[in-house]
Parts: structure tokens; C-alpha cells; sequence
């Protein structure tokens, strides 16, 4: 996939990825949420989190997208 990993780390035999994004909502567009999706598939991790590092609401666009692209 696009992109790079932004944190893979071993915790307890377990492999964890994690995305962090500290752009507002309106910066974050489908691709990055399309490419972080793809990681995980092609990664398979136990755990992926996608971080979005705001005090703004997520869920009229970041939730969504999420949506469209599940």
C-alpha cells in the first residue's frame, strides 16, 4: 500500500500497527483512510488503530469515510 507505516510495534507476541493523523478532520481525504485500510489487509496485524489527534468532531467526516470505504 501507499504511505508509509507510521508505528508497528510487538506487544505481548502480538503485532500492533497504528496510524496517527494530526490534521484537522477536513485535511484527512478517502485515499488516507483507503490506504490505511489496505495496510491492515496486507498486514494482518492483531491490532490496528487509526488516531486522528483532535479536539474537533470525527464523526461527520472521518466516521463516514470510514463508512464508504468498508
Amino acid at each position: 500500500a501507499g504511505g508509509d507505516f507510521d508505528v508497528l510495534a510487538s506487544w505481548l507476541g502480538k503485532l500492533l500497527y497504528i496510524e496517527s493523523k494530526s490534521a484537522p478532520p477536513k485535511g484527512i481525504h478517502n485515499p488516507e483512510i483507503s490506504a490505511f485500510l489496505e495496510r491492515v489487509q496486507n498486514t494482518k496485524p492483531d491490532l490496528a488503530i487509526f488516531i486522528n489527534d483532535t479536539h474537533l468532531r470525527v464523526k461527520d467526516k472521518i466516521v463516514l469515510m470510514f463508512e464508504e470505504e468498508l
